[in-house]
């Protein structure tokens, strides 16, 4: 019910999608209850929250991070997607895994880098650059670049352990940024960081 749920789902359809599946699916669209597998925890990974009224009450990270998956770091529609091999070059993250990141270029050729910071109490900086193999060149975006970001900025759960429930619970937000090389992003702790833009595109 937390940002996790969302860094979760994001994480792992990005990690399919890169290791060569070639699409995937959410279950689970109707709005869910809270469930106690154990005695220590209750929850539950859904889309919505159901409330007493048999209504959507609140809609749920992986809700928002599945909206930031299919509206923002893809292309909506059916045409073909490429994926590009995305790294973090700090030894420090590489190691922990904390951030990772998964470059997209659109049908719309434009590109998207999806960026997920799991660190859950430390945000981080990063600096996009694409690099040219043949001509081992870096460059950055070009022009202006939409950011969306997704963390506990926008959701917080409430601290009941037997019935958790949002106490702010608002939509990723939104900005623009203008794109060179040097662009640093700060990626929140437990976040969510989708950036798309105009960048060179790839030799053919």
């Amino acid at each position: 019910m937390d940002i996790e749920g969302a860094l979760l789902n994001a994480e792992t359809v990005a990690t399919f999608l890169s290791l060569g599946g070639e699409q995937t699916f959410l279950y689970g669209y109707e709005p869910n209850e809270i469930i106690h597998e154990v005695a220590c925890s209750s929850g539950n990974n859904m889309l919505f929250l159901l409330g007493d009224d048999g209504k959507i009450s609140y809609r749920m990270p992986t809700y928002y991070g599945a909206r930031l998956l299919t509206q923002e770091w893809a292309q909506p529609g059916d045409d073909l997607h490429e994926m590009y091999l995305a790294t973090v070059d700090d030894s420090a993250m590489q190691t922990n895994g904390l951030v990772t990141a998964y470059g997209l270029l659109r049908p719309d050729r434009l590109w998207a880098v999806m960026v997920l910071n799991k660190d859950p109490s430390n945000a981080h900086t990063v600096e996009v650059r694409f690099h040219d193999e043949a001509s081992r060149l870096d460059s950055g975006f070009e022009g202006n670049i939409d950011l969306y970001q997704y963390s506990k900025e926008q959701y917080e759960l409430s601290a009941d352990k037997d019935k958790p429930y949002p106490i702010k619970d608002q939509p990723p937000a939104y900005r623009t940024l203008r794109g060179s090389t040097d662009m640093v992003v700060r990626l929140p702790a437990y976040s969510m960081t989708i950036m798309r833009g105009i960048g060179p595109l790839p030799s053919r």
